[in-house]
């Protein structure tokens, strides 16, 4: 399934768009809401040792039933990415720092493995989890885990299980070993992200609005009732802060920065559209900006008809003091933004916030619809977004579709009016060392049919010189490799191995074996996270470092 709004290739078929969070099944169910019964919110449970806290995993049967089961999509963690295929039509969402954009813009999703990069370990979720095997089974047996904090030093996994209350699991990232380990408060339903120190969760005491069924394992819905807004240190664990929300209505993270998060909070008397995902509120939102210590800044009301707010929160996008919320639309179709200091309501009269380049934000108008950058509208249907490092200055780039396949695209000159100055075939994937890479899906045999053998296709890494347009060198991998920059050479994750390959000449540098379903999904200050895919969510994961 292929997202309108962001280019995303839906290849796992969740219900909500894993690049800009988008439902992707519009019009699924007709449920209605109810108001919940009002229950006091239950305090963060004191974090102790590892080897005195009982291990999670499936609760015995009888316990109660976790709202997790009915869980809709949420953003990844401040400083993770969604990955998918590379092959023909697929698409990337890469990370976007929160900080405020200097020139030349900052590294995403770069990081220098060196000339001998190790892997240090790999690790199946149940190693962490006892009985926690995330695989598509029935809705009342499924265990899932969300990565939702990753520093220099611990990856923070939220598990899920079928019944029961979530647990938050710190893991060491030198060692692969569970650091620490809390419990949730019991009897919530419990939303976190986080930026670079902290990690926030908004636990909230009502159960899923409107009630679901077993017919409803992937229906979306916002839990409803008495919450509470949890802060701690995402390397210790320990608690930083908390906040009583309120105690009723909906209540979730619209927006993470470096140092803050964004709360939305909407009274219980919206519509069922808005329950399955789709449509503006109908009801105001109120949006609460707190710091590390859930202390709140301030506190601003947007009208009815805010669009997209909401999934978990992914990064906000600043420019000169101003947080702008990514694919969020008022009542008028215009973005916005929250200026920094006192939440004032900042209007982007182009649409939506979908990124920044350069001090500038880029808007779309709807999904699927023109870009613009400042007042300039931008050729091609949707943004690149690249993992580069901080050789050179960025290129902006845009690509066209055709029916969710990308063949070229298309780079812009990096001053306005950014015109277009060269095509480049291939969907553009990196900027590495003043290079741009590009990645082209072929098939060479069979019917070009999915169900075919994987050896009937291949893609091909380009390495295009901008300056010039021509094609470096190239090299053939396979239609699931994954781009990213590592020092003077561009990573390449394929199936079973991460090859390192010269920038300048494509001569393989290093070579290390990884798990054979493992793909990058964020990286450290050292090394780069793979996580092992399964039907519903992470089996496992293992890192690379240098």
């Amino acid at each position: 399934m292929y997202c309108t709004s962001c280019g995303n290739t839906n290849w796992a078929d969740l219900r909500y768009c894993p690049g800009c969070g988008r439902d992707l099944r519009p019009g699924d169910g007709d449920e209605s809401l109810t108001a919940p019964t009002v229950a006091a919110p239950s305090p963060l449970r004191a974090s102790a040792a590892v080897d005195d806290q009982v291990r999670p995993g499936v609760p015995a049967d009888g316990d109660a039933p976790s709202s997790g089961r009915w869980r809709r999509w949420r953003w990844p963690a401040a400083g993770a990415a969604v990955l998918v295929a590379v092959g023909a039509g697929a698409a990337w969402a890469w990370p976007r720092s929160a900080a405020p954009v200097a020139e030349p813009d900052e590294a995403v999703f770069s990081v220098d493995l060196g000339s001998h990069p190790r892997l240090a370990w790999h690790r199946a979720v149940e190693d962490w989890a006892p009985g926690c095997a995330p695989v598509r089974t029935e809705a009342e047996h499924a265990c899932r885990v969300v990565q939702v904090a990753l520093s220099a030093h611990r990856m923070v996994l939220q598990v899920q299980p079928a019944s029961g209350d979530d647990t938050l699991l710190g893991i060491d990232l030198t060692t692969g070993a569970v650091a620490w380990r809390r419990d949730l408060p019991a009897g919530t339903d419990t939303t976190c992200n986080s930026s670079d120190r902290t990690l926030w969760c908004v636990a909230v005491s009502g159960g899923p609005t409107p009630t679901p069924t077993e017919a409803d394992e992937y229906a979306p819905y916002d839990p409803a009732g008495p919450a509470q807004l949890l802060a701690m240190d995402i390397d210790s664990g320990r608690p930083t802060g908390s906040a009583v929300l309120g105690s009723s209505g909906f209540h979730d993270i619209v927006g993470i920065g470096p140092d803050f998060v964004l709360v939305g909070n909407r009274s219980s008397g919206n519509s069922a559209d808005e329950a399955q995902g789709q449509g503006p509120t109908t009801v105001a939102m109120q949006v609460d900006k707190y710091d590390g210590a859930a202390g709140r800044a301030w506190s601003s009301t947007l009208p009815k008809g805010v669009d997209g707010a909401g999934y978990g929160g992914p990064p906000v996008l600043s420019v000169a003091g101003v947080d702008y919320l990514p694919y969020v639309t008022d009542a008028a179709g215009k973005g916005i933004g929250f200026r920094r200091e006192d939440g004032s309501v900042v209007e982007l009269p182009h649409g939506m916030a979908i990124d920044r380049y350069r001090g500038q934000i880029v808007t779309s108008a709807a999904q699927g619809g023109n870009l613009m950058i400042g007042d300039r509208p931008l050729a091609g249907a949707q943004l690149a977004m690249l993992s580069h490092d901080t050789s050179a200055d960025m290129p902006l780039v845009t690509m066209s579709s055709d029916e969710g396949r990308v063949d070229s695209s298309e780079v812009h000159r990096r001053q306005a009016p950014f015109a277009v100055q060269r095509t480049v075939p291939g969907r553009a994937q990196a900027f590495c060392g003043g290079r741009l890479f590009t990645v082209s899906g072929e098939e060479f045999g069979g019917s070009g049919d999915p169900q075919d053998s994987p050896a009937k296709q291949s893609a091909t890494v380009r390495a295009v010189d901008l300056e010039t347009g021509k094609t470096t060198w190239q090299l053939r991998v396979s239609p699931e490799s994954a781009l990213n920059c590592s020092g003077s050479d561009v990573a390449v994750a394929s199936p079973g191995v991460l090859a390192g390959y010269d920038i300048a000449t494509g001569a393989r540098s290093w070579s290390v074996a990884v798990p054979a379903q493992a793909a990058p999904n964020a990286a450290t200050e050292s090394g780069l996270m793979l996580a092992v895919y399964g039907d519903m969510s992470p089996t496992g994961f293992a890192y690379v470092t240098r």
